[in-house]
């Protein structure tokens, strides 16, 4: 089998201004947090709170309940958000309330992520180099023909696509602390 072939990008001039490094000329999007390590807040049993815990979602108790939900499926990443709760119905009915929200509810996906992609540019800040690994899958939902917000997916001259959506990720990983 022939080697696969990886195609390094570089990230956009000025990445380290916009992370709060020391690039001149590059203003940056919010106010800087100290530089934190890899796993820093990532080790005890406070992590879920200090990922998520100030996700803006305009009621504390939301921000309380999603804490809640990390929490539980950390413990079985594998499993549904259901199986992960293991019989306690307040915290499924609590979850499915969270994800299926009211379209004027501030719960956005954004908003949930919000805090943990500010602490994860601040482990970024701290790295001499940061290799931002991205990969892409299409995950098909052909047979869920009554999910919402799904597109067609694997469209090509000869086929009309099927039911699903894009998920693209990115991992980013750190080498030597910067300095």
């Amino acid at each position: 089998m022939p080697a696969k072939s990886i195609y390094l990008k570089p990230l956009s001039p000025g990445w380290r201004g916009i992370l709060g490094g020391r690039e001149p000329g590059f203003p940056l999007p919010s106010p800087p947090g100290a530089a934190l390590g890899p796993a820093d807040g990532l080790d005890g049993a406070g992590w879920a709170e200090q990922e998520f815990g100030e996700a803006p979602l305009g009621d504390a108790r939301l921000a309380r309940r999603l804490v809640r939900c990390v929490e539980l499926q950390a413990k079985a990443p594998s499993k549904t958000f259901f199986s992960a709760a293991a019989g306690d119905e307040a915290a499924v009915t609590g979850h499915y309330r969270l994800i299926e929200r009211p379209d004027e509810s501030k719960a956005t996906p954004e908003a949930i992520l919000a805090t943990h992609r500010a602490r994860t540019e601040q482990r970024m800040r701290g790295r001499e180099t940061v290799l931002c690994i991205q990969d892409g899958t299409d995950l098909n939902f052909a047979t869920h023909p009554l999910c919402e917000g799904l597109d067609r997916i694997g469209g090509n001259a000869n086929s009309k696509g099927t039911l699903g959506l894009h998920l693209h990720s990115t991992l980013a990983a750190g080498g030597t602390p910067a300095g």
